[in-house]
C-alpha cells in the first residue's frame, strides 16, 4: 500500500530496501536453491540468513515510513479492516431474475450461431481452422510450430484481424464471448444468491478498492 502515498509503483521487498536503504539482498534464493533441491536440504545456519535478510528488511522499512509521517495513513487503512471484512462476509445479493434473463438471452444467441455452422464445434480451435481453410481464407490464418509438424492459429487477434469481412470470423468471435459470459458469470453466479469476493484495499496504484474472486 506504499506505492498509493508515495505515488511510486509497486515493489519488492528487497528493490525497496535498496532503493530507500542502501540494503542489498545478500543471500538470493536462486543462488542457494538447485535444481532438485529444497530449503529443507540446505544448511539451517544458511536458511537463517536468507529468512533473516525478509525480517531485517521489513523492520528497517517500517522505521522508515514513519520517520517519513506515513503512520497516520498506514493506520487509518487498518482502521478500515473490520468493515471491509463484514462487507465480504456479508457478500453481494444478485437479483437473479435479471441475471436468469441474461442467461437466456446468452444461451439463445449462442445456440442460433451454432445452428448456422450445424455439427462444427465452435470450441475446437482444429475444427475452427479447417472450416476456414475449407473457405479459402488459409492466407489470413497464422500458423506456427508445433513438435509434431505446422498448424495454425484462429485466436481472437487472428479472428479480429478477419472480422470485417469475414462473417464466420464475427460469429465465432461471438460465439467465444458469450461462451466466456455464461461459463465465468451467468451460469456460475445463478446457484449463488450472494456473491462473497475479497476485497483489496491498495489494490490499485490509483488508491480505489479492487475485488478478486470473483
Amino acid at each position: 500500500g506504499i506505492n498509493l502515498i508515495t505515488k511510486e509503483k509497486a515493489e519488492k521487498l528487497k528493490d525497496l530496501a535498496e532503493a530507500k536503504l542502501n540494503k542489498k539482498q545478500v543471500t538470493r534464493y536462486k543462488d542457494l536453491i538447485k535444481r532438485g533441491v529444497t530449503l529443507k536440504d540446505l544448511n539451517p545456519d544458511i536458511v537463517k540468513e536468507y529468512c533473516a535478510q525478509d525480517v531485517e528488511f521489513t523492520y528497517a522499512l517500517k522505521k522508515y515510513y514513519d520517520s517519513k509521517s506515513y503512520t497516520k495513513f498506514i493506520s487509518s487503512e487498518f482502521e478500515l479492516i473490520p468493515h471491509i471484512l463484514e462487507m465480504e462476509n456479508r457478500g453481494l445479493r444478485i437479483n437473479r431474475d435479471l441475471l436468469y434473463k441474461y442467461h437466456t438471452q446468452f444461451k439463445s444467441e449462442m445456440g442460433s450461431i451454432q445452428a448456422k455452422y450445424g455439427i462444427l464445434n465452435l470450441n475446437s480451435p482444429a475444427q475452427v481452422a479447417k472450416y476456414m481453410r475449407s473457405r479459402g481464407y488459409e492466407s489470413d490464418l497464422i500458423s506456427y510450430t508445433v513438435k509434431d509438424g505446422q498448424r495454425v492459429s484462429t485466436n481472437k487477434s487472428v479472428l479480429k484481424a478477419m472480422a470485417h469481412k469475414v462473417e464466420a470470423a464475427r460469429d465465432f468471435l461471438r460465439h467465444r464471448e458469450l461462451s466466456k459470459l455464461i461459463g465465468t458469470y451467468t451460469e456460475r453466479f445463478l446457484q449463488e444468491p450472494v456473491i462473497q469476493t475479497t476485497f483489496n484495499q491498495c489494490g490499485a496504484i490509483t488508491g480505489r478498492f479492487s475485488s478478486q474472486n470473483p
